[in-house]
């Protein structure tokens, strides 16, 4: 069974960017073939998940040139990833630098202005060889990438899951770790099975709040304003949620970050106040919501300019007009 939520096939390229940590001092990047980059089975990150990730763009400019779209706010995140894991801390600047020469090296990948993307992929790991659980001392950012066309916005089917939980209160719900996405893959799995494409993850409390999709944030409009759950630790705050939001706001468009219970969308819906729906990342972009599936209640959100609309400016600023 594909259970990849963006149902694309992707190549990675044949070079890597690593920078090593050896408990001092990082190392400058340095370019390298990618198959000269391994983790050995018994090493940290593949035995107690002592890894955090990161996914960024770069887009083909008006100038003819390539540019990476956020990367600060990237870098950022990243550090906020790697400190939530006690990780050894990548500076920011070193981030920047990496990812930088990733793209400079393969520029030539970069499809043409409007058609894609070249999509980085940083990776802290430590890959130290033991058993036994104890704090990393050595490390290594390793960044691969994928030249990618631009993703068809295809409508989703989101399945609500009530039993399964992604993330919990004090977890690292908030974080882009590997233990994210595998702690939610058994929900993807039956989204599938009930015929949907994706999974809508609620908090597990008694309140029952909207979380996120498997690699998306969720935007729902009700009643004219459009919704996104507000930002806790269950949750990733999504570089392009940021930018969708900044998107709304120049449109004049209605937006606020609130918590949202899988009850009010329910009452909503009945109301036939749910208007438009979509989902936000980075590798998928915009993409619009068909139908919301909650048990035996079928939740259709009505078509609009407004997806359309945030997709429009998004690629503007991608493509270097102006910034969020």
């Amino acid at each position: 069974m594909n259970v990849n939520p963006s149902g694309s096939q992707q190549e990675l390229t044949p070079i890597a960017v690593r920078c090593v940590y050896d408990g001092v001092a990082w190392s400058s990047p340095h370019v390298s073939e990618r198959i000269d980059t391994s983790f050995a089975v018994a090493s940290a990150c593949v035995q107690y998940g002592f890894s955090v990730f990161e996914g960024l763009k770069a887009y083909r400019q008006h100038s003819g040139g390539v540019a990476l779209f956020l990367v600060e706010q990237h870098a950022q995140r990243f550090t906020q990833s790697a400190r939530r894991l006690g990780l050894p801390q990548v500076p920011e600047s070193l981030f920047i630098e990496a990812c930088e020469a990733a793209m400079i090296a393969q520029a030539h990948l970069v499809p043409a202005m409007g058609a894609g993307s070249l999509y980085l992929r940083p990776l802290l790991a430590v890959p130290e060889e033991r058993l036994g659980l104890r704090i990393p001392q050595i490390a290594e950012l390793v960044i691969t990438a994928v030249a990618s066309q631009d993703p068809l916005p295809a409508p989703k089917r989101l399945w609500v899951e009530t039993d399964l939980v992604r993330a919990w209160p004090g977890g690292v719900g908030a974080v882009k770790t590997a233990a994210n996405y595998s702690a939610g893959l058994m929900g993807l799995i039956k989204a599938r099975q009930q015929h949907c494409d994706d999974v809508l993850w609620l908090d597990g409390r008694a309140s029952a709040c909207i979380t996120e999709a498997s690699t998306s944030n969720v935007f729902l409009e009700i009643g004219g304003i459009v919704l996104t759950p507000r930002l806790n630790d269950q949750l990733l705050p999504g570089i392009t949620r940021w930018s969708a939001i900044a998107a709304l706001q120049k449109s004049g468009i209605p937006v606020r970050e609130i918590d949202l219970s899988l009850g009010e969308l329910l009452a909503a819906s009945r109301k036939r106040s749910l208007g438009e729906c979509f989902l936000t990342g980075t590798l998928s972009g915009i993409t619009p919501v068909e139908c919301i599936q909650a048990g035996g209640v079928v939740m259709k959100p009505t078509t609009g300019k407004i997806g359309e609309e945030v997709r429009g400016q998004l690629a503007s600023w991608q493509r270097g007009d102006g910034h969020p």
